[in-house]
């Protein structure tokens, strides 16, 4: 991946956890903050960076805990609690952009 490409990447994944973090979320940032954490999750598992496998499921249970937010209020957030979770994995999956080779990056993504 070029590293204008992992750039730009990366900044859609934390506009995304910054859009969760206040009231002008939707669906689309979650899903696409869900779809990087899973493949951090896999770039890991080859290698590429190291978070605690407990980072992992803190993230799920974030998403989870989003997801009910947005079944009784209609808004897509996360808790103060949450986000720094997802903000610590985003982080090692932009070092992971920088340093996989893309068909790493593609296998994780087939996963």
């Amino acid at each position: 991946m070029s590293a204008q490409s992992a750039r730009e990447l990366s900044l859609a994944h934390h506009l995304a956890l910054a859009a969760c973090r206040g009231e002008r979320a939707n669906r689309h940032q979650i899903n696409e903050l869900v779809r990087s954490v899973y493949m951090a999750y896999y770039l890991q598992r080859m290698g590429f960076g190291e978070v605690p496998f407990e980072c992992y499921e803190h993230a799920e249970a974030a998403f989870e805990n989003a997801l009910a937010i947005a079944e009784k209020s209609a808004k897509w957030t996360f808790s103060e609690q949450d986000a720094p979770v997802i903000e610590r994995v985003l982080a090692l999956h932009d070092q992971q952009l920088i340093e996989a080779p893309m068909h790493r990056v593609v296998d994780a993504e087939k996963q």
